[in-house]
């Protein structure tokens, strides 16, 4: 169910009244936090970024498996 064009236009109303950070404001709390904060890229290119982390992980739990099965069998 999608939200009704009034809620939608209420949604944009409120955001726009809300206070926005500044760059230096983000970069402060991402150091509070631990938090790298990657350069902003477009739709495509997070897309892209976003597959290649999943396959990394998915090739590095790959790993992880073959080594516990060479543990396994010694």
């Amino acid at each position: 169910m999608q939200p009704s064009p009034e809620a939608v236009e209420w949604g944009r109303r409120q955001a726009a009244r809300s206070p926005r950070w500044s760059d230096a404001k983000w970069q402060q709390v991402a150091t509070i936090f631990g938090v790298v904060l990657a350069p902003r890229q477009d739709a495509h290119q997070d897309d892209q970024a976003e597959q290649d982390q999943a396959d990394q992980q998915h090739d590095e739990h790959q790993a992880d498996e073959h080594q516990a099965a060479g543990r396994d069998a010694a």
